[in-house]
């Protein structure tokens, strides 16, 4: 399988072979040789098996039993190669011959924060789709903090992992026009991915070029061994998450984690008008950047799409004029109308729940609980099933 084998994109994405885009070199030496001893440690453990031509390159399950590519509280890990490889996407066989292998990808909400992985969408549908043979496995490749450019970093990379269809959850929150992203977490994310950056760049995504010509303006193409340092500081920050993840399923076993999260904060009580502000800074020209364009391009690659349009709670203020404390009700209706003829036109597989869920099905305006994760379950397990058997008829017809 395709995932077994180091592919050129990782070669070239962990040595640097991908000139043009470099960020200042900004490390600090003093306070670092300890990261950098790990780091060594796992780049000769990965470098070892890449000199093994039929050696797989799956790493051990770290974050939630490789059911997902990084933990709910932990974003220091963001270099692709070692979430993915990691992740059951790489390493677990299929139940039945002929099992279809189904990717979500998105943010924190198809992600399922804050609910353990066994709560949550991807978990729901595996229950069903394991009642019957070949049927599917989901795999959850989402990630928790949302913007669209690194979710189709995300995209490009679980295509070298053979998913027979992407369901992606997509929100207007998706849309935020930041180019380089303010938020730390996304900001490290992206600073992990640099070399990937720079190779998206160069093949001219359709509807994210500005984004991505942003984020390469900004490099400084002086530093040639920052790839090659990232890599080393992020196989670093894995190995030690590693461990501090099997210390805790040791002690786990004789002294069980409470897995109940904190309560959310609340913010049913917001006020209106910081909402119409906070809007107007983040999304004035929300519709330029589209990546419904790159997932079009993939779904025209030969990988079927599903988009979908993911609820949010309806907790309007100031007179109707918000939605919720996210959205203005004008933006939102004005997005969700958007979506669904820029879907419509591209020939994308489209479908819409924005309001599917009741309020009492939200543990705050966007992450759905537990009971609103089965119902999310029980509606998409009927569309991925007649999106599969359309897609596999053509290519039946052919065989026959």
């Amino acid at each position: 399988m395709k995932a077994n084998t180091l592919s050129s994109r990782d070669l070239n994405e962990s040595t640097g072979c991908c000139c043009g885009l470099r960020r200042p070199f900004r490390m600090r030496m003093a306070g670092r040789w300890k990261s950098w001893l790990w780091g060594v440690t796992a780049a000769v453990l990965v470098g070892g098996q890449a000199s093994v031509a039929s050696a797989t390159l799956c790493l051990p399950p770290v974050f939630e039993g490789g059911q997902r590519l990084h933990i709910r509280t932990e974003s220091r890990v963001g270099w692709l190669p070692l979430m993915f490889r990691q992740h059951e996407v790489c390493w677990r066989s299929s139940d039945h011959p002929g099992q279809r292998r189904v990717f979500l990808t998105g943010a924190s909400g198809i992600y399922g924060f804050p609910l353990p992985a066994d709560q949550t969408l991807g978990a729901e549908l595996n229950r069903e789709f394991a009642r019957d043979e070949p049927g599917a496995h989901v795999f959850n490749l989402a990630h928790v903090y949302t913007y669209q450019v690194k979710d189709a970093l995300i995209l490009r990379h679980a295509l070298d992992y053979e998913p027979d269809l992407i369901v992606h959850a997509i929100n207007l929150d998706d849309f935020a026009h930041f180019a380089p992203h303010p938020m730390e977490a996304v900001a490290q994310f992206m600073d992990a991915n640099l070399a990937a950056i720079d190779a998206m760049a160069s093949e001219d995504p359709p509807g994210l070029d500005e984004p991505l010509r942003r984020y390469r303006d900004e490099r400084d193409t002086g530093d040639r061994w920052e790839d090659v340092v990232t890599a080393l500081r992020q196989s670093g920050a894995f190995v030690r998450l590693s461990a501090r993840e099997g210390m805790r399923w040791l002690v786990g076993r004789w002294l069980p984690e409470d897995e109940t999260m904190p309560p959310l904060a609340d913010f049913s009580d917001y006020h209106c008008a910081e909402v119409e502000r906070k809007f107007l800074r983040a999304f004035r020209d929300w519709k330029a950047w589209n990546i419904v364009a790159y997932l079009e391009q993939i779904d025209q690659g030969g990988t079927p799409v599903l988009i979908v349009n993911w609820p949010v709670a309806h907790e309007p203020r100031g007179g109707g004029r918000c939605y919720n404390v996210r959205f203005t009700t004008q933006a939102f209706a004005a997005y969700n109308e958007w979506l669904r003829k820029e879907v419509e036109e591209r020939g994308l597989t489209y479908l819409d729940l924005h309001d599917f869920l009741p309020n009492e099905d939200f543990v705050d305006s966007y992450h759905p609980n537990a009971v609103g994760h089965r119902k999310l379950a029980e509606r998409l397990e009927r569309e991925i099933r007649r999106v599969l058997d359309e897609r596999a008829e053509p290519a039946d017809r052919a065989g026959a």
